[in-house]
């Protein structure tokens, strides 16, 4: 009676939790004076740590505010921000004020198991338990601090999903929302139809633009910065040269005529393997060479692979010990491997590029882009600096006697990067820009101008004037979504939205089209529809329903634990918030 009077009142307690919580989440963090006289070692408001025996642990706010942070961090595996800490905190204590506990051999279980999943040790020994705690710079007390907590919200979650249910007339609305269609006409303004209405930019005007962002890092102002460009090695070999360096021995070419002799070296085909009926290894020498070769070329184009790898690492370490280059055109020809240089290109250059052998812009080029841009953080840098020696993104191409395998590596002098141009360089980007800012404009204002007149009733063109789709919930058109997210009446005009043009001949994403239109026509699946739709996976509808519910759960915790952050003290003077009312004289 209990859990269903709480399924049937949850919104209610939720709004009496956070009435009642936000002011104990200020009692419960600060005891000691915020100067920090009975505070931690840190100084600064202090707390408690309530261990699952009882006892408590005095401990400062940072003390506090770091191990939530930092076992946010173990818990989703990545970085995370100090928002994240403090909505677990605010999720725990909202568990507490309701009621939830722990007992001690359960949160033995919960712990021992958060271990072995975090370890892979099937046995959670004193010598594991006590690695996986420095590891994570925790005490024993913490540990079990934070684990009580994390199980108190498991909990809790578990116990109010259980009073969850997503009844038939939900799933009926799911149903109708994912179902339904609408017809809309619309107009389209696409902005680059207005740039032949935009004056050509004063040279003032480019050199204002110039003057005023030449100092911005790329890529967010491209207008002023090259492009970076990669030239690389590109190493192939085919097919044909691993045949052609093939010579295998008489013993084998005999050892495979024994093995293949009954299957492939017959005289008569639908007589059985006699040997009077099995052709002579002299009058099929050459036949058995081609054989043996097609069916050995692939493991013998691994095996030169690997020489070369392995030749290639070698001639690395010893050009770094003796400061000599290496001589990549040598290692290649020893190996018999085909190597060009490619053009320095952009991303974009490499992508258009071709497959071929020996292709300036050879296209596969273009995966090394990531590797080989520098990184600002140094460990990572570390780590490309070591990958751009390697050779990377192994590629066949061609096919049949053409087919060939392509290794890739970036020289010390293959990248480029992005570098300020002078004024005269930027100048034709600039003035695109220009223009293409002012067209967004013209765009934006004749679209709004169209919205104003057709939500008065006036200058409505026909039908056949404008564009006529019908949409659903996942269309990408952004005023069929506009309207499916917050339905309009039918003929009730929707304000204009841009989107991003589709411009095939130049894919400038700085194109965009505004749409301004109504609906037409809405439909909706019947009852009977929904009832007859057995491709509808009820269940799986169901548990979206629920799932969604639960992770507005999870987040309560998370609306007001911002209350307990540190204020920061500008050192300003506060001014008044409203001015002082004199009554008129």
């Amino acid at each position: 009676m209990q859990l269903e009077w709480f399924r049937q009142h949850h919104k209610k307690v939720f709004w009496l939790v956070a009435i009642v919580v936000i002011p104990s989440f200020i009692l419960w963090i600060p005891t000691g004076k915020t100067t920090g006289e009975s505070g931690g070692a840190s100084g600064g408001p202090s707390g408690f740590f309530f261990h699952a025996d009882g006892s408590k642990e005095n401990v400062s706010w940072d003390q506090i505010f770091n191990k939530r942070l930092e076992y946010t961090r173990f818990l989703r595996q990545g970085e995370v921000s100090g928002k994240d800490a403090l909505q677990l905190m605010g999720q725990n204590k909202v568990a507490a004020e309701l009621g939830f506990d722990a007992g001690p051999e359960e949160l033995k279980t919960f712990l021992r198991e958060r271990i072995r999943q975090q370890t892979g040790k099937a046995v959670v020994s004193p010598e594991v338990v006590e690695l996986f705690l420095h590891e994570r710079s925790l005490t024993e007390s913490q540990f079990q601090r934070l684990g009580y907590e994390m199980k108190i919200f498991q909990k809790y979650l578990e116990t109010v999903r259980a009073q969850f249910r997503a009844p038939d007339n939900q799933l009926f609305l799911n149903y109708c929302m994912e179902k339904s269609t609408v017809r809309m006409l619309f107009a389209e303004l696409e902005t680059k139809d207005f740039e032949a209405k935009v004056d050509a930019p004063k040279a003032e005007e480019i050199k204002d633009y110039y003057e005023k962002n030449k100092d911005v890092t790329p890529p967010s102002r491209a207008a002023l910065y090259t492009r970076p460009t990669l030239s690389v090695n590109a190493f192939g070999l085919t097919l044909k040269a691993v045949k052609e360096s093939m010579k295998p021995t008489e013993e084998q070419l005999k050892g495979y005529y024994d093995l293949f002799k009954i299957v492939r070296y017959k005289i008569d085909e639908k007589k059985g393997p006699d040997p009077e009926n099995l052709k002579k290894y002299e009058d099929v020498k050459d036949l058995v060479a081609q054989d043996y070769i097609r069916d050995n070329v692939i493991p013998a184009k691994n095996k030169k692979l690997e020489a070369f790898r392995k030749a290639f690492r070698e001639a690395q370490v010893k050009a770094e010990a003796e400061k000599k280059p290496v001589d990549y055109a040598a290692l290649a020809k020893d190996h018999g491997l085909l190597l060009w240089r490619t053009k320095p290109l952009t991303e974009e250059g490499y992508e258009k590029g071709s497959e071929a052998l020996e292709a300036p812009d050879f296209k596969f080029a273009a995966d090394l882009f990531e590797t080989a841009a520098p990184d600002p953080k140094p460990d990572n840098e570390k780590i490309k600096a070591i990958m751009r020696k390697m050779l990377q993104a192994e590629r066949t191409v061609g096919k049949d006697e053409q087919e060939a395998y392509v290794l890739l590596q970036i020289p010390e002098d293959g990248y480029r990067k992005a570098e300020p141009m002078s004024l005269e360089e930027a100048t034709p980007e600039i003035a695109r820009r220009l223009v293409q800012n002012a067209a967004i404009e013209k765009a934006k204002k004749a679209a709004d101008e169209l919205y104003a007149q057709w939500a008065k009733g006036e200058n409505i063109p026909k039908p056949a004037e404008l564009h006529d789709e019908t949409f659903t919930i996942e269309t990408r058109n952004r005023l069929g979504q506009a309207y499916l997210s917050d339905p309009k009446p039918i003929g009730e005009v929707l304000k204009p939205v841009f989107d991003y043009a589709k411009d095939e001949d130049q894919n400038d994403p700085r194109r965009f089209v505004f749409r301004v239109g109504f609906a037409v026509d809405r439909t909706m699946p019947s009852y009977e529809t929904y009832e007859k739709d057995f491709s509808y996976s009820r269940n799986q509808a169901r548990m979206m329903l629920i799932n969604g519910e639960m992770q507005h759960l999870s987040r309560v915790g998370g609306e007001y634990p911002h209350m307990l952050s540190k204020p920061q003290d500008d050192g300003k003077q506060d001014q008044p918030l409203f001015r002082e009312v004199r009554p008129e004289s």
